[in-house]
């Protein structure tokens, strides 16, 4: 029996039926999903990520520590059905200042890997044990424990358990020295991708095809973007022409990582932009946050300086969508008084400015929240 996704299924009857004469013109199941890899920096992300595709792969350098988002794909055969599943691996960077941009990629449809090793500093797991439960609708979670000299990682799992129910696995491994456990980790990961409840929906066959010309978009003809409406012509030459299958198609894909297209504002000029390559957005935004100039301006930064930060080719007709995206993630904000002007809090200095506050006759409000992600107040 052929069961509609949710999100199908919750725009109601008509939908439905649309849904339904779709896969009578043809079928097709998708085995595909995203694994996100999350923790604090220098924990070993970027190893695991690239050790699950290749367990030889030498250590990192530490200058190569991921700035951002790296995106990365893992295949692997399905046991017993000899069928292909494809994973879109996004490595995110530990580093404080991009935990800002993270909560706009924390997906539903995902796996996720949280590591820690044994400084300590670390492992700040709750904080992000939290983020995943808030933002992913309680995803599955791996606890990965990189024991550096074959120390332990000193965290109390039966409290982290207790606190957090999607956590599955806890799993200990040492990438510095033979890859010891490593092999489990791959295989728990298998598994639990496998039972994502999206993994194995069967779809119209022409949703797969949308997929497929999407990614040759990027692939062949090297397009890191397409407009909305160039979008729409792709669906209504594969003929799905309902506009609401189109927008539906587009968040399915934006959800396992293939796309990047937020509809949460149709007026908006990123509303009409699909970004086939989610790197060459992520990367264009945190170009600014790396820029020295911003930097020494403590993060104050105008048109002009995005002009010159921005100035490659695949970037400078798509400054507007560019600058509403950091606009999005809240990675700055326009100053009021100054039109064109913005502010990137995270570069503020720490030490607040000086100035001279009447505390006298103030009514005070204290707000007490069980947990905030960083970079809400700065």
């Amino acid at each position: 029996m052929v069961n509609p996704p949710i999100e199908v299924a919750n725009q109601g009857i008509q939908a439905i039926r649309n849904y339904f004469r779709q896969i009578e013109k043809g079928k097709d199941t998708l085995f595909e999903a995203k694994l996100i890899i999350v923790g604090e920096g220098g924990v070993g992300k970027t190893t695991l990520a690239r050790r699950i595709n290749n367990p030889k792969c030498p250590l990192p350098e530490e200058k190569e520590s991921t700035q951002g988002i790296d995106i990365q794909q893992w295949n692997f055969v399905m046991e017993g059905q000899e069928k292909d599943f494809r994973v879109n691996i996004w490595d995110f960077g530990g580093q404080e200042i991009y935990h800002a941009t993270h909560q706009f990629f924390l997906t539903k449809r995902s796996v996720y890997a949280v590591v820690a090793d044994n400084r300590q500093e670390s492992p700040n797991l709750p904080y992000w044990l939290e983020i995943v439960e808030l933002l992913s609708n309680k995803s599955p979670v791996l606890l990965i424990k990189n024991e550096k000299k074959d120390q332990k990682v000193q965290i109390n799992e039966k409290e982290l358990r207790a606190r957090f129910e999607n956590i599955k696995e806890s799993l200990p491994t040492n990438f510095a020295a033979d890859n010891r456990g490593l092999t489990d980790i791959i295989n728990n990961l298998k598994f639990q991708l496998q039972q994502l409840p999206h993994v194995g929906t069967t779809l119209p066959k022409t949703w797969i095809n949308i997929r497929n010309e999407l990614e040759r978009l990027f692939k062949e003809e090297r397009k890191n973007y397409i407009s909305l409406n160039e979008y729409y012509k792709i669906c209504e030459d594969m003929k799905v022409t309902d506009r609401t299958f189109q927008l539906e198609i587009s968040q399915f894909l934006h959800d396992i990582g293939v796309i990047l297209h937020f509809q949460d504002d149709p007026i908006s000029t990123l509303y009409n932009t699909v970004i086939l390559n989610p790197e060459w957005g992520t990367d264009a935004v945190y170009k600014v946050l790396d820029e020295p100039t911003v930097i020494n301006q403590l993060g104050r930064f105008n048109n002009t300086d995005l002009g010159n930060i921005w100035n490659e080719a695949k970037y400078e007709t798509m400054q507007p969508q560019l600058l509403e995206l950091m606009l999005k993630f809240k990675l700055c904000y326009e100053l009021p008084k100054e039109k064109n002007t913005y502010i990137a809090p995270q570069l503020l200095t720490k030490e607040p400015p000086e100035y001279e506050f009447n505390t006298t006759q103030n009514l005070q409000l204290k707000y007490e929240y069980e947990f905030l992600p960083k970079a809400i107040i700065i």
